[in-house]
């Protein structure tokens, strides 16, 4: 409704500047009927819409379409460790059948299989003797049972947990290296990248007993 007024306003101010001029230059004036009018602004309207039909890709969506997939890696006690690529949305379990199985001495217990893994996410399943030596079976009952001690886990546990690379693993042990160890989990925030988004990915898997 708002174009059809301002397309009448501009036609309306162009019969005026028409009368004035042929009425100074001594031309008879210009008459335009009701329906030329209507023609002429209806004729307007549509060449507008066809240009901006011309470029209709300037109002399609900006972003990409989701990836339908993510490639893992899964290392430890599988029969067959490697990279792997999975449907968005599968779960770790799906990923370690991909990885032929569980070994007969792998501590599935450690893991959450039914935890869905993001992109470039490294999995790591231990054996019952690697949990044992690296002190993370407690007593039973204990809330710990299955997490990563940040005070005693390797390179390799630490890159486990979720956006922890090799270079923020080195980071913690160089830490506690330095200061003697984490006292609570919290601290894990005092090393270099990791920050309380990181922290709030990963306070549920890790402990400092």
């Amino acid at each position: 409704m708002k174009k059809n007024q301002t397309g009448i306003k501009i036609l309306a101010c162009v019969l005026v500047c028409i009368l004035v001029f042929t009425g100074c230059s001594g031309q008879e004036p210009v008459f335009f009927d009701t329906q030329e009018m209507v023609s002429m602004q209806e004729n307007a309207r549509l060449d507008e819409v066809t240009i901006t039909d011309e470029y209709p890709e300037s109002t399609a969506r900006g972003g990409q379409d989701q990836a339908d997939s993510v490639v893992i890696h899964i290392c430890g006690a599988v029969v067959a460790p490697g990279v792997y690529e999975l449907p968005t949305g599968s779960r770790i379990a799906d990923a370690v059948d991909l990885a032929g199985g569980l070994c007969e001495d792998a501590d599935e217990s450690y893991v959450n299989l039914a935890e869905i893994p993001e992109d470039g996410q490294q999995i790591f399943i231990p054996t019952h003797e690697e949990v044992l030596e690296l002190g993370q079976l407690p007593q039973p009952n204990s809330t710990s049972y299955g997490k990563v001690n940040i005070n005693t886990a390797d390179k390799t546990l630490l890159c486990s947990l979720p956006g922890i690379g090799d270079t923020r693993a080195a980071d913690i042990i160089a830490y506690r290296q330095e200061y003697g160890g984490f006292k609570t989990i919290e601290d894990i925030m005092q090393v270099n990248g990791i920050k309380e988004g990181s922290f709030q990915k990963i306070k549920e898997l890790i402990t400092v007993n």
